[in-house]
């Protein structure tokens, strides 16, 4: 079977993952205790059972008898030595607050208490016990999520720089190993004969073109050098999914994911709340989605994307006001003695400081950055300079907070509104781009994790709410995921939060005529 990405990924080392091409990239090479299906539940992989306390602050886990790809068995040794070195704070791990329901796992990234006082215990090679700060509903959820893969403990203890050998010997727990890897150029997997279900993976190879020109990958689907194509980790010129839309040819889905505007607080003029607000109330999101030319979203009039909170849209964000951006911005100028003068030197710098980075990836690309642009200079009277990026860069500079405003996308880990509200509780998470920090809005989240049911759900839209009071991103889409995909390709699967699955994948190789559509 044949597929493309956009761009290669950027790990091989689940810990370190936190980009949509490694992550759909681990997925094939890995496998965790669990997994989240298509229709959002969950069933148990690597794990063969688990008893789960009264109090539900207790794990425990029966592993399956399964191996890695060089024949070693995989262990409980695995995930507790994999989940603590994501925990210690020299390894800089991309998500570690995803660790945090785990008893001491905040404390021990904070240095504040030793690795060996984490809740992860390898009782035995096939026992792990799992203990946790608070019961936490979506747990078997998360442990779902890439980063909690195990890494093979027998060859990262002794070799720190596994992830770096020859990648034609990384040994993998999935459904595939990887075969051969040219940069840039294509990825080659094979079938994993040691994955513990492979008698249902029935693909013997999977291939990954890397094609970084939207009109290319179209090109390739329609000439038949490509099986499978989805907007999620390619390149798809938008104004043609119109026409394969009308053929019937194209499924669309809604994900927990969004694109958004992401403010960098530490930089003004984006350090004063109005400001930020001015920007975002200036935006018509419905217009934006018009002139961005895409099916792949739909209006963002909350934070979070309504699938994390049972397909729940709530008006959280004001439709578009041009008066209130401009009294937003008036305010925010006055706060910030800036004079509309151009021999003002703040106001030099305000209108040196205006810039939007962003990238060629699907969900964060020209068409939305130009369409930004122009609706700003209407409405607050300013031109933003765009800058482009590739992915990389512009992900360095993000953390380095050496950027102004940047067009970023999100996907959920995991199915729960937590995800997305965890990321912003400090300032130094590496997925808290705008460096927002709020001792009110971690009371407030802390809280959250004590509560179940409505009252939790409650505190998570009060949370949520405070969040874009303070606005430091600007949500614009909650974005859908497009594929197209040949007739002789059946099984593959996309879940809620947007993990695609190869494992029970099926390409017959039979060539399938259909009416081409025009590629300009």
């Amino acid at each position: 079977m044949r597929i493309s990405f956009y761009m290669d990924p950027l790990t091989v080392d689940p810990r370190k993952n936190g980009d949509l091409y490694s992550s759909a990239f681990l997925y094939m090479l890995y496998d965790g205790l669990t997994r989240l299906l298509a229709n959002g539940a969950v069933e148990l992989s690597l794990a063969e059972s688990v008893q789960v306390s009264p109090d539900g602050k207790t794990y425990q886990f029966q592993l399956r008898d399964a191996n890695w790809s060089d024949g070693h068995p995989i262990t409980a040794y695995d995930f507790e030595y994999s989940w603590k070195k994501t925990l210690d704070p020299q390894f800089h791990s991309t998500c570690p607050q995803l660790f945090f329901p785990i008893k001491n796992a905040e404390a021990a990234l904070k240095g504040a208490v030793p690795l060996n006082e984490v809740g992860i215990y390898a009782i035995d090679a096939r026992t792990l016990k799992i203990e946790l700060e608070h019961p936490t509903p979506y747990f078997l959820s998360l442990l779902s999520c890439s980063n909690f893969f195990p890494v093979p403990k027998h060859i990262a203890e002794t070799r720190p720089d596994w992830d770096s050998i020859p990648l034609n010997k990384l040994v993998s727990s999935g459904p595939f190993v990887l075969a051969r890897w040219e940069r840039q150029y294509e990825i080659t997997l094979i079938k994993n004969p040691l994955f513990w279900d492979a008698d249902h993976t029935n693909l013997t190879h999977l291939t990954i073109r890397i094609v970084k020109n939207e009109f290319s990958t179209l090109e390739m689907f329609e000439n038949d050098e490509l099986d499978w194509v989805c907007s999620l980790t390619s390149s798809v010129p938008q104004e043609a999914l119109f026409a394969y839309q009308e053929s019937g040819r194209l499924t669309v889905a809604p994900l927990g994911a969004t694109t958004f505007c992401t403010y960098n607080m530490q930089q003004f003029p984006f350090t004063n709340v109005n400001i930020r607000k001015a920007f975002s109330y200036a935006i018509d999101r419905q217009k934006l989605l018009e002139q961005a030319k895409t099916l792949n979203g739909a209006p963002a009039i909350r934070w979070i994307p309504p699938v994390l909170d049972n397909n729940q849209n709530i008006q959280l964000i004001p439709p578009f006001q041009e008066k209130l951006a401009k009294s937003y911005l008036q305010k925010g100028m006055a706060e910030l003695d800036i004079r509309l003068d151009t021999n003002d030197i703040r106001f030099r710098l305000f209108l040196d400081n205006l810039t939007l980075s962003y990238d060629e990836s699907p969900y964060s690309n020209r068409a939305i950055a130009k369409a930004l642009q122009e609706q700003w200079r209407k409405v607050l009277g300013f031109n933003i300079k765009l800058i482009f990026q590739d992915y990389k860069t512009q992900m360095e500079n993000i953390m380095k907070k050496n950027y102004c405003l940047s067009l970023q996308s999100s996907v959920a880990q995991y199915n729960d509104s937590m995800n997305i509200l965890e990321r912003y509780k400090y300032r130094e998470l590496k997925k808290n781009f705008p460096g927002y920090e709020d001792q009110s809005y971690i009371d407030l989240l802390n809280r959250s994790l004590m509560e179940t049911g409505d009252k939790r759900r409650n505190t998570l839209i009060d949370l949520e709410k405070q969040f874009l009071d303070q606005m430091p991103v600007a949500p614009l889409l909650h974005y859908h995921c497009s594929i197209l995909s040949k007739k002789s390709v059946s099984g593959v699967t996309i879940n809620p939060i947007g993990t695609i699955r190869f494992h029970r994948a099926k390409c017959e190789q039979t060539k399938v005529k259909t009416n081409k559509i025009a590629v300009c």
